[in-house]
């Protein structure tokens, strides 16, 4: 009894986030599906362009690895995305950027 009480408490702590699977074919579906998962990771003033996909964005024969470039008016850098070909994002990453909360949920 005991067991499955630690593991109800455990399973209630996990939330998964629909936000992180999509559907992908190509790598441009690849590009937006990150995209839009950073645009919700960011604040709406954060400039997102795919300018440097082209240079370093790469397809896998597992997924998919996007290179998107952020800013806003006094900071830019850029996101790295792992989407495996299911769809679902296994890497998110912004760097040189630092990041600014959408809500004050996130602190």
């Amino acid at each position: 009894m005991l067991a499955f009480t630690v593991l109800a408490v455990a399973g209630c702590d996990y939330r998964f986030d629909e936000k992180l699977q999509g559907d992908i074919d190509t790598m441009r579906d690849a590009m937006n599906h990150c995209k839009v998962y950073t645009r919700n990771q960011l604040p709406d003033d954060v400039n997102i362009s795919v300018s440097i996909d082209h240079l370093s964005s790469r397809l896998y024969e597992d997924g998919f690895e996007v290179y998107l470039d952020v800013r806003d008016l006094e900071q830019n850098g850029y996101v790295q995305c792992k989407v495996d070909n299911s769809g679902y994002i296994v890497h998110h990453g912004i760097y040189g950027f630092k990041r600014k909360t959408k809500s004050f949920s996130g602190f």
